[in-house]
């Protein structure tokens, strides 16, 4: 999970998961994303918006410059 979650907010989710209609597959994968939860906000280690835009950008232009596209 990418955030910090209050410990009431946690409860309340652990409190309905079970009262909320999903797929058990869904249901499970987060139940286990729970049971992992350890009061932290997880690190992806993804890059951030700006550099994600510049990414993308730059990957356009290649693709635009690239004869073998053509």
């Amino acid at each position: 999970m990418g955030a910090k979650i209050p410990a009431k907010d946690l409860a309340y989710v652990h409190q309905i998961l079970n009262r909320t209609p999903m797929y058990e597959e869904a249901k499970a994968q987060v139940q286990k994303g729970l049971e992992g939860y350890k009061g932290e906000a997880w690190d992806f280690e993804s890059k951030g918006l700006v550099e994600t835009a510049n990414a993308s950008s730059s990957a356009e232009e290649e693709s635009s410059n690239d004869i073998t596209q053509l």
